[in-house]
């Protein structure tokens, strides 16, 4: 949630898909920021902060507390 909110910040454009195999609703860009990744699955993918700058503003994106991808190594 917290890329999506990023992406969001940033003034990028979000479209909502349902997935083909788990029929779940999903939120994703087409205009990506760099350095930025939207996942999908259980496993978190941010693993070091990102920042971007749009119009003056800053955005940052920091894994969450309690990390999967760092419970997994």
């Amino acid at each position: 949630g917290k890329s999506t909110l990023a992406h969001l910040l940033a003034g990028r454009k979000l479209y909502a898909f349902i997935h083909k195999e788990s029929f779940k609703k999903l939120i994703d860009t087409e205009e990506r920021l760099e350095g930025f990744t939207i996942a999908h699955g259980k496993v978190s993918d941010t693993k070091t902060p990102n920042k971007c700058i749009v119009d003056d503003v800053v955005v940052i994106d920091c894994p969450g507390f309690n990390d999967t991808s760092i419970l997994q190594e």
